[in-house]
């Protein structure tokens, strides 16, 4: 009976990692991706208006995202989000992408906004 319990919950913990923590770890790791690689691209200066922006992403297109703080919404197709550089640094992107469940495609930022924290 007890490696029939053991069993049981070792499936179901393989289960809930392989739906839940798994996928959201891709979905993070998917999004910083698309950021890094635009911002050391050079493609983020082309999408933004906000000249103080622009002269941030010149002077530090060498920075990679360190993490994702905050999710301000999804509407399935697009999101807002907020993506934490270094302790004083922080962007506002709209991200746009393709998805099927957790599992990302075709993501690129639509516009982006720097804020000091």
């Amino acid at each position: 009976m007890k490696k029939f319990i053991l069993a049981f919950f070792t499936i179901l913990i393989t289960i809930v990692s392989v739906l839940f923590i798994i996928p959201e770890i891709s979905y993070t790791l998917q999004v910083e991706s698309t950021i890094n690689s635009e911002l050391n691209n050079g493609k983020l200066l082309y999408k933004t208006a906000n000249q103080e922006t622009k002269s941030f992403l010149q002077k530090h297109h060498y920075k990679k995202v360190k993490n994702i703080t905050d999710f301000q919404g999804s509407d399935g197709k697009t999101s807002y989000l907020v993506a934490s550089l270094d302790e004083k640094n922080s962007l506002g992107i709209f991200i746009s992408y393709n998805h099927f469940g957790p599992y990302l495609w075709n993501s690129h930022v639509i516009s982006i906004k720097h804020f000091d924290s």
